[in-house]
């Protein structure tokens, strides 16, 4: 146990957290700072096993929630592994642990079976039988048990003067890696997995 600002006890994955998910702190710091924070995980290094998805979600376009396609450039969604711009035509996913992320439809009809609309317009679906992904369990990198990895989406850095997108996690997280497409790589908050997938 430590104590934070607030003379209050947290546990260390709490601190860890706090110190190390902070977008806004990460923002003010330069790339080598944040990578001695969270050194860069190589995919291609993983040992990964498969993970089958599950829980339901609740998915609604993008276009129903904001009509006005030409402000979602503009506008940036804050999912758990990091802000996402809107992209029209894409949906809006909402997980049974409140996260939020987009999904192109032609991914959510090859991962889930669309069921019903709720009166709020909302479409139920659930996952298909053969909804997996590879899953690698990450313990322990940076001084704080923090790591990042190169995804679709995240916080935007340059690397070698290409622009990337950086995911955050902590030691206990997951990096997910598509079965299909090894590029779609993405971190997952260990709550979340453990409530939303199981092991092959």
């Amino acid at each position: 146990m430590t104590t934070n600002n607030k003379g209050t006890k947290v546990n260390k994955t709490e601190y860890q957290r706090l110190a190390t998910l902070n977008l806004t702190l990460l923002q003010t710091l330069s790339l080598d700072e944040v990578l001695e924070i969270h050194p860069l995980i190589e995919v291609n290094k993983l040992k990964f096993k498969k993970a089958k998805k599950t829980k339901p979600i609740k998915v609604k376009p993008i276009n129903s929630i904001l009509a006005d396609t030409s402000v979602h450039s503009k506008i940036l969604m804050a999912t758990l592994e990091g802000n996402q711009t809107l992209k029209t035509n894409s949906f809006m996913c909402w997980g049974v642990d409140n996260d939020v992320w987009q999904q192109a439809e032609d991914k959510l009809h090859q991962k889930y079976v669309l069921q019903h609309i709720d009166p709020d317009g909302w479409i139920h679906c659930v996952p298909k039988a053969d909804n997996a992904t590879n899953a690698s369990l990450i313990e322990g990198k940076g001084p704080l048990g923090g790591f990042s990895v190169v995804g679709q989406w995240g916080e935007e850095r340059q690397i070698n003067g290409k622009k990337v997108y950086l995911q955050y996690g902590i030691s206990g997280d997951y990096v997910m890696q598509s079965v299909d497409d090894s590029l779609d790589v993405y971190r997952i908050d260990k709550r979340i997995f453990d409530n939303t997938y199981e092991w092959q």
